[in-house]
Order: structure tokens, then C-alpha cells, then sequence
């Protein structure tokens, strides 16, 4: 009796093993499975299961992130793709957030929060970097949450500052609001000193639950281009710089004093192109030294202002627009970049300086 138990109790021990090494044979072929469909869609397997594993990344020093107040359009964007969809290919969809995010737009800023450049962005103009989200809201009324986001450099790095969260650039609190195309921004984030060079960066924002939604941007080296105008070519501009009395100050090219100046008026001379006189609207941005660009309650993003002015056939000059104040100077000493703008296209950029 005790030899027939031992020899069930074999029998049983036996068919257990073949059945474990069947099941692990089983598992081992899902993952595989799942490890080549990753690969196929390009998702990076760790993140089929689990949350992107941290790195340990030097620390850039930064100034803390600005609230950038934006204009957003609501057209949704073929480009990016939320990561639940990503997931749900694999059919691991996890637990649903408060929104799927459809895009992100990314602009600069300069340090008071003045949108400098939205589109391309350029190494030697690029201060702030925001982030505009397009998103459709999955919650029955507003509700606040809180988000992160990680700025990686071309080198694995992720940007970040003294005040950052452990490997993140920054916390951001939204507000997620009901329905499709809505929208919210992120904070300007960066120095007034070159952070981003060259490159591609990835841009990535996390929930509480995991990554919410990955794009990259590129830095294009220099600055942006001068295009050409078809209504007209700038041959030069100078700058008339006026006291509260409305007395020129830099004639004969006397230097322009800061105490003294109030107004600066830009002088353009051109040659038109068209056989008649032309009505165009211009865009101007005046930056300051600090590179503060000057703005107003009246002017359109991304400038100083605009104007609608006539363009006339052949060689002449017209003086633009001036920037000022009447009771006091706003110009401190320093070298201010002076752009003009028709449509998209800068047309002519040059300098001026204060003394």
C-alpha cells in the first residue's frame, strides 16, 4: 500500500512539472509575442507595463516656470498620439484618466510672459519654452489635478532647476474641463540665458497614473531667417530718438542719451515694387537688451505693434510707428533688436543703441 502511494504521488509530481514547463513555455511565447508587437509600433516595452524607468541626469539651474496667458486654436492635429492609444493596440489599456490629450503646441516666451515665437524655435532666440494642450475632457464638471512634465535635451538629459521635482522639470496644477477641444497651457520654462541648443527634445507629460502623452520638438540653430517681402525690399533703417519736447537728440549721429530720450521713431527706406501705391499691414517687435519684448494692452501677439501703411513704386522712405513714453523714459542703456514683420515673414531686423 505505501509503495502504490509513493508511486501515484510520482505519477502526480511528474504530470505537475509537465504541466508547469507547458505553462511557462506559454508565457514565455505571450511575451515574446508582445515584446516583437512593441517593437513593431515602436513602444518601448518597459512602458507596456510600468511607468518610464527614472534616470539619473545632472541638473541644469533654471529659473522657475512662468504662467504663460496664450491664444490657442481648437483645430485638432494629426501629429502625437496620446499614450492610452498606444496601449490600447497592445489591448493593455489602463485605468482611463481625466482627459486624452490630442496635441501640444509649443511656443517662447521671454521673462514677463510675452510669447516671442510660436512654430519654429531657434537656439539663439529661444528664452522660455510653453507648451499650449489640446485635449478632450472625460470628467462630468471642472476638476483640478496635478501634472507633471519632463523636458528631455538631445543627450538624454532632463532639463530641470533648483526647485524641480525628482526627475522632473516641474509640477503644474490644471483645470480639466467637460468635452472635446479644450484646452489649457503650461508654463514658460527656461532663463533668459541659452538652455535649449540645438536639437530634438522630447516633451513629456505624466498624470498620477503614468505617462499621459509624449511629443518631441527640434531647436534649429541661429536665428530665424530674413525673408524676402513681394510688395517691397528695406534698404535700411534708422532711428530718430525725441525728448518731451519733441527736440531730435541724435543728430549728426550724437549718441542717444536714456535719461533723456521718450519716443523712438524707426525711418525706413525702401524700394516698392508695384507700379502703384500699396496699402499693407506691418508688425514691428522692439526687444530690449534684457530681451523683454515691448508690448502694450493694443498689441498682437508676438509684437511690439502693427500698422497698416503705403507703399509706394520705387526709392523712398517713410517713418514708422514710434514707442515711447511722454512722462518718462522706458529705455535703459543696452543694444535693443529691432524686427519688421509682413504676414509670417521677418522682412529686416537691425539694431540701435542707448547709451
Amino acid at each position: 500500500m505505501t509503495v502504490k502511494l509513493v508511486a501515484m504521488q510520482k505519477k502526480h509530481w511528474k504530470d505537475y512539472v509537465q504541466m508547469t514547463v507547458k505553462d511557462c513555455n506559454q508565457t514565455i511565447l505571450f511575451t515574446v509575442r508582445i515584446f516583437f508587437l512593441c517593437v513593431c509600433l515602436g513602444f518601448p516595452f518597459s512602458q507596456v507595463y510600468t511607468q518610464v524607468k527614472d534616470r539619473n541626469v545632472p541638473t541644469l539651474i533654471i529659473a522657475d516656470p512662468l504662467q504663460i496667458p496664450v491664444k490657442v486654436s481648437t483645430k485638432k492635429k494629426s501629429s502625437g498620439k496620446p499614450i492610452s492609444e498606444r496601449i490600447k493596440e497592445l489591448d493593455l489599456m489602463p485605468e482611463s484618466f481625466l482627459m486624452d490629450v490630442a496635441d501640444v503646441d509649443f511656443f517662447n516666451a521671454d521673462s514677463l510672459g510675452h510669447i516671442l515665437d510660436e512654430g519654429e524655435l531657434y537656439e539663439d532666440e529661444l528664452q522660455f519654452l510653453g507648451a499650449r494642450i489640446l485635449y478632450d475632457g472625460k470628467v462630468k464638471s471642472t476638476q483640478m489635478t496635478d501634472l507633471s512634465v519632463r523636458i528631455i535635451s538631445p543627450k538624454g538629459i532632463v532639463i530641470r532647476g533648483n526647485k524641480s521635482p525628482e526627475n522632473f522639470s516641474f509640477h503644474f496644477k490644471v483645470s480639466v474641463k467637460r468635452g472635446n477641444n479644450q484646452y489649457f497651457q503650461f508654463p514658460g520654462y527656461g532663463t533668459t540665458q541659452k538652455v535649449y541648443s540645438t536639437g530634438k527634445y522630447d516633451y513629456e507629460i505624466w498624470s498620477p497614473k503614468g505617462l499621459l502623452y509624449q511629443k518631441n520638438f527640434f531647436v534649429k540653430s541661429g536665428t530665424r531667417p530674413v525673408e524676402k517681402c513681394k510688395y517691397f525690399s528695406v534698404n535700411s533703417i534708422s532711428f530718430m530718438a525725441v525728448d518731451r519736447n519733441e527736440k531730435v537728440l541724435n543728430q549728426d549721429g550724437a549718441p542717444i542719451n536714456a535719461d533723456l530720450v521718450r519716443f523712438i521713431y524707426p525711418k525706413m527706406k525702401y524700394y516698392g515694387f508695384s507700379s502703384s501705391e500699396k496699402s499693407i499691414k506691418l508688425q514691428a517687435r522692439i526687444i530690449r537688451p534684457d530681451g523683454v519684448l515691448f508690448k502694450d494692452r493694443e498689441s498682437p501677439v508676438c509684437f511690439s505693434y502693427e500698422k497698416t501703411v503705403t507703399i509706394k513704386p520705387g526709392e523712398n522712405s517713410i517713418v514708422l510707428l514710434g514707442w515711447g513714453e511722454k512722462t518718462s523714459s522706458i529705455f535703459s542703456r543696452g543694444v535693443y533688436l529691432y524686427e519688421l514683420w509682413y504676414g509670417q515673414k521677418k522682412i529686416f531686423e537691425t539694431t540701435f543703441a542707448i547709451k
